[in-house]
């Protein structure tokens, strides 16, 4: 179901303002990693906890994000949370501990991006079905967008302005959030999703692709679809409230722990490459955040492909697409230690970038596509708790690494590692739904 699709293309492409934001939290605060270490004395592990926090706030504000959308709209909840994200940004500006500084501009801005980002992903799922990956691509695109854009400028914030003068223009950034809340118009259709087998059946148009969808038929059908002309029923009010019934499903762990080990590799590793250009490669702070630069415009053409070409193919066939993609990104990031130049350094970031990128749209849409738009606050939310949690945990051993190890880029040593189990776990899921496809036709 499709409800006023003008305004859903307007919430997609102005909603790219909060991954954007997102994108900048997780990737370019490493900027500030240098200044802090000055200031405050300090080794990479202790500021390592500035993105450590952000993901770890990210992961506890999941937890309530599904009861806090049953009673409160969209639209009330992204405003709101823009609002602290900012405020809190410009209070850590004047902080004189480090502590202090990285809590209020990690932690609660990552506690107020679980709001944000589940509110817009939401308000995307609910206005769109059938065009529902080449929207989220639109939107999330935002995240490449905001690192290619946001890294240069809070490296130039930073040398114009000082740390503490960079944070308090970044505190007006996230002003633009509470705009976008405000176009979070409330949607009738989103109160009672009418996604039926008829409505799944017509996202595929040839044979092949519609015996692959049986597996997101059979998928419906466990929340209470009955007959090919009826739509998803209501189920216990508790389960359908909290959505806590996904938490025992071997889908859902399978498609959690697949996003958590890529997450850990695509976002947590790359968060030290711009330290890892400046002292691997001698490079200047400008050159060093293109790095990151490079990575977004290899997303922005890979999400430019997706948008295009990735509906062709049935969802059995996508999950084996990403664990394909998932399984080169390993060996990729396995070479980026050996490049000998800063040229090649950016060519492969634009590499990773292309191969990597969009993989945030894709995971979206599979949670709405495996376990149903009425689930989609509570699955995105579980698995963030999971994967934000791992991803902070990450983050901070890396940074104990690179001071145990005195070398940078030991972090892309484990993000191969990484990448090559979320690959196998996102092959097992592939696995299992076909399992659910042969079931269905006997």
């Amino acid at each position: 179901m499709e409800c006023n699709l003008h305004w859903g293309w307007i919430i997609a492409v102005t909603g790219m303002i909060i991954p954007s934001m997102y994108a900048a939290a997780q990737r370019c605060f490493s900027a500030f990693y240098g200044p802090l270490i000055n200031e405050f004395n300090a080794n990479y592990m202790e500021v390592s906890w500035l993105n450590g926090l952000f993901l770890a706030g990210y992961g506890i504000g999941s937890l309530v994000v599904p009861i806090l959308y049953k009673r409160f709209s969209y639209r009330l909840g992204v405003m709101v949370a823009g609002l602290i994200s900012s405020v809190s940004v410009f209070i850590a500006s004047f902080q004189t501990t480090l502590l202090g500084s990285i809590w209020l501009t990690g932690f609660t801005p990552g506690l107020c991006t679980a709001v944000t980002t589940v509110g817009i992903y939401g308000s995307v799922q609910k206005y769109f079905f059938k065009r529902r990956n080449t929207a989220m691509q639109f939107l999330c695109a935002g995240a490449s967008v905001g690192a290619f854009i946001y890294c240069p400028v809070y490296q130039l914030l930073i040398d114009t302005y000082t740390w503490r003068g960079a944070l308090q223009v970044i505190a007006g950034f996230y002003l633009q959030i509470v705009v976008v809340g405000s176009l979070l118009r409330p949607l009738e259709c989103s109160k009672t999703p009418n996604i039926t087998i008829i409505d799944v059946e017509a996202k595929y148009s040839s044979s092949e692709n519609i015996r692959s969808s049986k597996c997101e038929i059979a998928e419906l059908s466990d929340f209470g679809v009955s007959d090919r002309t009826g739509i998803i029923q209501t189920i216990k009010k508790l389960a359908y409230e909290s959505g806590i019934s996904v938490l025992v499903k071997t889908k859902f762990h399978l498609f959690c722990w697949s996003w958590i080990f890529f997450a850990a590799a695509y976002y947590s590793s790359l968060t030290y490459l711009i330290p890892f250009g400046k002292n691997n490669h001698e490079i200047s702070d400008v050159e060093a955040t293109m790095l990151v630069s490079a990575v977004s415009c290899g997303e922005l053409a890979s999400r430019l492909i997706l948008a295009s070409s990735f509906d062709k193919f049935g969802m059995p066939q996508r999950m084996l697409i990403v664990s394909g993609i998932h399984l080169l990104l390993s060996g990729i990031y396995a070479t980026v230690p050996f490049l000998p130049g800063y040229v090649s350094l950016l060519a492969i970031c634009a590499i990773i970038g292309a191969s990597g990128g969009g993989m945030d749209a894709i995971y979206a849409v599979f949670t709405g596509e495996i376990f149903g738009s009425h689930l989609f606050d509570a699955v995105y939310s579980y698995s963030s708790v999971l994967s934000f949690l791992a991803g902070s945990a990450t983050t901070v051993l890396f940074g104990a690494a690179i001071d145990a190890f005195s070398d940078i880029s030991v972090v892309f040593y484990f993000g191969s590692g990484c990448l090559a189990i979320s690959s196998f776990l996102m092959f097992a899921e592939a696995r299992l739904c076909n399992i659910a496809t042969d079931v269905d036709e006997t």
